[in-house]
């Protein structure tokens, strides 16, 4: 209880602070619910991915993104070089669909002897841990019951990675396939897009879910399910160096606090949150109503939702930990002072909500402490 004291009497400090503005959340990656599923072709269709909402571009200096130029000789020649931006959408009960559009400006000639240094898109999913972990071999879906890991697909539309568990045919999905993909090149420079779609099937047969509203549902729960992912482009541009023929790598959010991840450890990716329909607007950190500002009714969602086990980010659950806590608490100070002051109402108000429940947390604590020594 003095720890609670202590947060929310920083937390008041910070909510009348200075202000900054709005930040879209960049560790959380949407993907919002279809009734029209996209037929698996690696064609873009006339609205066929309308419902996945604005993509989310990948550039070298993007927020989250990380540039690895593997081939020091061949430097990388900007956006048009090696750019991506993708999108997400899911369709009950268990099936996520992703569109990967990638800007090239060089085709490879030929599959490099690592099939990972090829020009592909390689989506990360943690199917075993929804918090994902710093474990590297607990990831590696050769030597582990990870089933899902890495799904590669070149822009020939050819699998790498847990490629046993990929397929073409859209029918096989969730039957002999975790995944199907299929890419097309589309005639302007070297760029190409690739669809991909995964069953979470199969997490829900070895109780991945269990425990969460999730798993209770037995299929996905929009504002609820999320997945650990992360995603990153190979670039051949056929600089021949013998060992080496990737040029470049651009990965998407691998991070924690500023510091880069592997491939394999989960902990640093993002999570992918499974939403209802596609409304517009990006997701706003701190948002709980989705109502497109963090106010005071996120907050009392915050309040309400304290020490709430099996929560979601909709309760108040900022950090994925499946728990509103005192971690959520400090999140969302540190969200509220990032605001502009002209979007946030009367921070007066906020300003003694807060400190109404500062106090009393004080009083509890005062009489729990006395309470302790009565027994002693």
């Amino acid at each position: 209880m003095r720890r609670i004291f202590e947060v929310l009497a920083v937390a008041c400090v910070v909510f009348s602070g200075g202000l900054r503005a709005q930040e879209f959340d960049r560790s959380i990656i949407p993907a919002y619910f279809t009734d029209a599923p996209p037929t698996l072709d690696g064609v873009i269709s006339p609205g066929e991915w309308d419902a996945a909402g604005t993509p989310i571009t990948v550039l070298p200096d993007s927020p989250n993104a990380q540039l690895a130029n593997d081939i020091g000789e061949d430097v990388y020649g900007g956006p048009d070089d090696l750019s991506f931006q993708f999108r997400a959408m899911w369709s009950g009960p268990d099936t996520v669909y992703f569109l990967y559009q990638v800007t090239d400006d060089i085709a490879m000639s030929e599959d490099p002897t690592n099939l990972w240094e090829r020009d592909q898109v390689e989506t990360f999913l943690d199917g075993n841990d929804l918090d994902g972990n710093d474990d590297s071999e607990s990831f590696h879906w050769w030597a582990s019951d990870e089933p899902f890991g890495k799904f590669g697909v070149s822009r020939n539309g050819t699998f790498e990675g847990n490629g046993g568990n990929m397929s073409t045919e859209p029918m096989d999905l969730g039957e002999s396939a975790r995944a199907v993909g299929a890419a097309t090149e589309t005639g302007n420079n070297a760029d190409y897009v690739v669809e991909l779609a995964v069953s979470l099937e199969t997490m829900f047969e070895l109780g991945i879910f269990d425990g969460t509203e999730t798993g209770d549902a037995g299929a996905i729960v929009p504002n609820s399910t999320s997945v650990k992912m992360t995603v990153a482009v190979s670039d051949d541009d056929n600089f021949d160096t013998g060992s080496t023929e990737r040029s470049h790598t651009l990965t998407y959010f691998r991070e924690q606090d500023g510091v880069a991840g592997n491939w394999d450890q989960s902990s640093f990716f993002a999570d992918l949150f499974f939403l209802s329909e596609f409304s517009g607007g990006d997701i706003i950190k701190g948002d709980l109503n989705a109502d497109g500002a963090v106010d005071q009714a996120d907050y009392e969602i915050l309040l309400a939702n304290f020490r709430r086990k099996g929560a979601s980010f909709t309760d108040g659950d900022l950090d994925f930990d499946r728990e509103v806590n005192l971690r959520d608490f400090i999140e969302f100070a540190g969200i509220f002072a990032a605001q502009d002051q002209a979007a946030v109402p009367e921070p007066e108000a906020w300003l003694l909500s807060c400190l109404g429940f500062v106090a009393f947390a004080s009083i509890a604590t005062r009489h729990r402490s006395k309470s302790k020594h009565s027994k002693n």
